[in-house]
């Protein structure tokens, strides 16, 4: 869709090395990181990217994928579209001025990693606290 839309704002670049990934995220203003929920899995996905996107810095752009848009309260890094479709994701994009994206990078390189991730250990925690509790219900 944006190559085909918008080919002059989108760039898809090769594949890069795992260790050039955040080097290479760098060169860039946004990340967008939309998954669509067609399983449970893709509903509840913390990607790699997402992480990726903070580390180097960047604006981050989401599909309201509830575990993403935890991360992106809990940070400031970025805003999540209404729904998970190209319009709603560009319409999002197109609205950002350049002073919210500043203050989005801002707030996703000041982002603490080790805060970010006790979080979510503390809800994987949680989680599987309570899957073993249904467990002995049984």
């Amino acid at each position: 869709y944006a190559r085909r839309t918008c080919p002059s704002r989108v760039r898809f670049r090769s594949p890069v090395r795992p260790a050039d990934i955040v080097p290479t995220l760098e060169e860039y203003d946004i990340g967008l990181c939309v998954l669509a929920p067609t399983t449970f899995n893709l509903l509840v996905s913390l990607p790699n990217k997402l992480f990726e996107f903070l580390a180097a810095g960047l604006a981050i752009v989401t599909g309201p994928s509830p575990e993403m848009v935890r991360v992106l309260e809990q940070t400031g890094a970025g805003a999540a579209a209404g729904d998970f479709t190209p319009d709603a994701v560009a319409s999002l994009v197109n609205n950002l001025d350049l002073e919210r994206i500043r203050a989005f990078q801002n707030a996703a390189a000041s982002t603490r990693f080790d805060d970010v991730q006790r979080q979510e250990i503390g809800g994987a925690a949680d989680m599987i606290a309570g899957l073993i509790a249904m467990g002995r219900r049984r």
